[in-house]
C-alpha cells in the first residue's frame, strides 16, 4: 500500500504558519486557549469562531449539566456535525483528549481553509467554557 503524503496526488500541503508567540500565548499551564461564559440556553450560539487558515487539534467543553444539547460544526461553509442528544455532565472533548465515556475522542486534527464554526444550544446551561488549540497553518 502507497500512502501520498503533501501535494502528490492533487492533496494539498499544509504547513504550520508563523505563530511567533504560539509558546507564551497558552494560558498558564495548559495548552488550551480559554473562552468562558457561553449561555447556550436560549439557543444556536457561537461557541468557537475562527477566520482564516487553521488547525484544530482540541476542543473541549465544560461545565455541562446532563441535559438534552445540539453540537454543530461549520468548516468552511460545509455543515460537519448537527447533532441534538442527551449530554454527560462535565467536560465532553469533541476532538483531542482523552478516550472515556465523558466524550467523543477524535484523533483526527480538523483543518479549515477559511471558517471553524462551532455552535451550541443546550436546555439550561449558561456558563459553558470551551477550550481549544488552533494553530495557523499554511494550506497550499
Amino acid at each position: 500500500m502507497t500512502i501520498e503524503v503533501g501535494a502528490g496526488g492533487g492533496a494539498p500541503l499544509i504547513q504550520l504558519a508563523p505563530d511567533l508567540t504560539y509558546p507564551s500565548d497558552k494560558n498558564g499551564t495548559s495548552l488550551y486557549k480559554t473562552i468562558t461564559g457561553i449561555d447556550g440556553s436560549s439557543g444556536l450560539v457561537t461557541a468557537l469562531s475562527l477566520t482564516g487558515a487553521f488547525a484544530v487539534s482540541a476542543i473541549a467543553l465544560r461545565n455541562f449539566t446532563a441535559e438534552t444539547a445540539t453540537i454543530k460544526l461549520t468548516v468552511d461553509g460545509e455543515e460537519k456535525w448537527n447533532d441534538t442528544y442527551t449530554i454527560q455532565a462535565g467536560t465532553l472533548y469533541f476532538i483531542g483528549g482523552p478516550v472515556s465515556t465523558s466524550g467523543v475522542y477524535s484523533d483526527i486534527v480538523p483543518c479549515c481553509k477559511e471558517t471553524f464554526l462551532l455552535e451550541i444550544a443546550t436546555t439550561t446551561d449558561t456558563d459553558i467554557e470551551v477550550n481549544y488549540v488552533a494553530r495557523p497553518i499554511i494550506w497550499d
